[in-house]
């Protein structure tokens, strides 16, 4: 059975499975962190924030959006390791259901 985090989100797209989390980057280190994690992934990942979409793997982009709000963080793949992947580095940043102060 597949665990996801209640703010996960997992849709079928053009390019296979999307699945969306709500994240929180709280400091540079952490964007720095996770660009480096995801950078390991061969899969696309995109950020949002807002109207605002930029490539999640570049550190100037990411760092380009508001590093202090919630952001949203997509992977497109047909590859489920790199998925599941893709949650274990996410559950270090997501919002949390009930933190008030981090929901987007």
């Amino acid at each position: 059975a597949e665990q996801r985090s209640a703010h996960a989100e997992r849709v079928l797209c053009f390019c296979g499975i999307c699945r969306t989390y709500k994240l929180y980057l709280q400091s540079i280190n952490d964007a720095k962190d996770f660009v480096v994690a995801i950078n390991k992934l061969n899969s696309e990942v995109d950020a949002r924030y807002g109207v605002r979409v930029v490539d999640a793997k570049s550190m100037f982009g990411l760092l380009n959006m508001s590093h202090c709000k919630p952001l949203e963080a997509t992977i497109y793949s047909n590859d489920e390791n790199e998925i599941n992947e893709f949650a274990e580095i996410c559950k270090r940043y997501e919002v949390k259901k009930n933190d008030k102060q981090r929901e987007i």
